[in-house]
């Protein structure tokens, strides 16, 4: 898998290139020509490349054009084009809008309901973002998983009412520490307050027992 953002000449070369050869490193001594698995190239590009239609995603593979054959299952390769984009209903065109969002907003607008985006995005904020970003982005993850093993949990267990309290615990307790780890990074009061719900004389409490 791998994305570019400049339509070169020398692409589709490149793109057969290393599907070709993901292919073949696959054989090994011993082993069978039967074992051998499809080789799947994704390109994710930030260019036009496809100039014949307007289509975002093409498959190419190995085909008999005259007699309208395919090849036995061997090597594919997936070029998905962001610069085209006009089908909202298809989840592969949501992640591609994913991809060319450019501002907090536009990720915030694609991921808030989409569990899998908002993990992607938690992952971006953390990647780029500066030191206390980080550690918001790590204390709002921490929390995303606590929430998730207290609902296992008590999903398990049956105890709908233990859920609750500990569903409630632990987002406090998170929030808790999300607003420790900005103290020690000298984030203001007010803005720990602003990101994390609570109060300036909790967090005040907070300060006296790092």
């Amino acid at each position: 898998m791998e994305i570019q953002v400049k339509a070169a000449v020398y692409l589709w070369n490149r793109f057969q290139y290393y599907t070709a050869r993901n292919y073949v490193e696959q054989m090994r001594s011993g082993r069978r020509y039967e074992s051998l698995s499809k080789a799947i190239t994704i390109v994710i590009m930030d260019a036009n490349l496809i100039h014949e239609d307007t289509a975002y995603h093409h498959c190419f593979h190995l085909y008999d054009k005259k007699h309208g054959l395919d090849y036995p299952d061997s090597m594919e390769i997936h070029i998905l084009e962001i610069v085209k984009r006009y089908d909202d209903g298809d989840p592969v065109h949501q992640w591609l809008q994913f991809l060319a969002a450019r501002t907090e907003e536009e990720f915030m607008s694609l991921a808030q309901n989409n569990p899998a985006m908002e993990e992607a995005w938690g992952v971006i904020k953390y990647l780029s973002g500066d030191e206390q970003e980080r550690a918001l982005a790590e204390a709002e993850e921490r929390e995303r998983l606590d929430r998730a093993s207290l609902y296992d949990a008590g999903k398990a267990e049956g105890r709908a009412e233990g859920w609750k309290d500990g569903r409630a615990e632990g987002w406090k307790d998170g929030k808790a520490e999300v607003a420790q780890n900005l103290l020690h990074l000298g984030m203001p009061v007010t803005q720990i307050a602003e990101a994390t719900g609570l109060s300036p004389a909790e967090i005040e409490a907070l300060r006296k027992v790092q």
